[in-house]
């Protein structure tokens, strides 16, 4: 995922196309930057791994009421700050 994605395949500009592009166990490469949520986004079943460029350097902000959801899916998360994803939905482990 880039803010820049000329002449890229499988390039997104934002999460959540990426995500709902995203087939099973594929993996996500989130760049450095913010990246904002603007609609709710939910994984239900869907195995992804999503890596940032560092936490602090990879910033993900929930807008308004928006949330993520990672139920019953086998899912993996590096090096991304969620900020204000009050309503976030994790489980217990961030990785599985």
């Amino acid at each position: 995922m880039s803010s820049n994605c000329v002449g890229a395949s499988n390039c997104f500009t934002n999460l959540t196309g990426a995500i709902f592009h995203a087939g099973p166990n594929d993996y996500i490469s989130v760049d450095a930057g913010e990246w904002p949520i603007f609609q709710n986004v939910n994984l239900y079943g869907k195995p992804l791994s999503i890596v940032g460029a560092g936490s602090g350097s990879t910033v993900v902000n929930c807008t308004g009421a928006y949330y993520l959801e990672f139920y019953y899916s086998p899912y993996y998360i590096q090096g991304i700050t969620f900020n204000g994803c009050d309503g976030t939905k994790l489980l217990p482990t961030l990785a599985k």
